[in-house]
């Protein structure tokens, strides 16, 4: 899987706010993909606070496609859903 990436500047949120995004979640043992600009992703920043980052999941992207991000998805080997706030299968190439 790719590292995490964070968006450090408004300037590079800009530039993957409409990237793709998985989240690995350990305690329900699942996978979501979200767009950057879901709130509940907020470009691979979460809602969750820094020092819960690591204990709850983690973040991995961003991804230019859908594709990208359903590959890395399934290569965690858990189930995986579409976030269903965002809905990133409606952004597929």
């Amino acid at each position: 899987m790719r590292p995490i990436q964070r968006c450090s500047s408004q300037r590079a949120k800009n530039d993957v706010i409409d990237m793709f995004w998985v989240y690995e979640n350990e305690p329900t043992n699942k996978t979501r993909i979200h767009l950057g600009r879901c709130p509940w992703c907020n470009c691979g920043q979460g809602i969750d606070k820094p020092k819960e980052i690591g204990i709850l999941g983690a973040w991995h992207g961003p991804f230019q496609n859908y594709k990208q991000a359903l590959d890395c998805a399934e290569s965690t080997g858990k189930p995986v859903n579409n976030c269903g706030h965002c809905h990133p299968e409606r952004f597929t190439e």
